[in-house]
């Protein structure tokens, strides 16, 4: 895909969730986030009580929160960490700010799955559909099940009725080609 992309950024691996989240943090501080959709979506006062108990306790102290909890991902941190040119982080939200709520991204375990830490980049790219209104709404991006269609067979063969080894064997998740599998383990 990157052979036909418009702009392909190629950060150093393992350094994605950092470029994602300058990316939030230039929105943040820009104001180009859909603040009607975060305001109803993000769970906001529940942060505020636990970071910011003696605060003021309104959104816009919520975002100023934010600004200050993202303050270290600024363009010139990614472009030493990514390795990427100091422009990109401007550029890619300014794409990103463009597309006005119709922001869609795809994870493919690339990221994910090479790398210690590597589930943040899904829950970085995940903020940026958030921050731009962008997640279950058209042009966006969708939740995992809305749009996938798993065929029924015409039969199906009777349910086990209780575990057996035969049926789940415990070597199975380390021989299946699923990893996320084994992420809440």
């Amino acid at each position: 895909t990157a052979s036909h992309a418009d702009l392909w950024i190629s950060s150093w691996p393992g350094s994605e969730a950092a470029l994602l989240l300058s990316v939030a943090r230039e929105l943040l501080i820009s104001g180009r986030f859909d603040a009607p959709f975060v305001r109803k979506w993000v769970n906001w006062e529940d942060y505020l009580k636990a970071k910011d108990p003696g605060g003021a306790g309104t959104f816009e102290r919520f975002i100023a929160c934010l600004i200050e909890e993202y303050s270290e991902y600024t363009p010139e941190f990614v472009a030493s960490e990514c390795r990427t040119p100091a422009d990109t982080v401007t550029k890619l939200a300014d794409e990103i700010a463009a597309a006005q709520g119709k922001f869609a991204s795809h994870l493919w375990r690339n990221a994910a799955a090479g790398n210690l830490g590597g589930w943040q980049v899904a829950r970085a790219l995940v903020l940026l559909h958030v921050l731009t209104g962008s997640l279950g709404t058209e042009g966006g991006v969708n939740p995992y099940t809305w749009d996938k269609v798993v065929p029924k067979p015409s039969e199906n063969p009777p349910t086990p009725s209780r575990w057996n080894e035969s049926l789940w064997p415990a070597e199975y998740p380390l021989s299946h080609y699923e990893m996320s599998f084994l992420l809440p383990h």
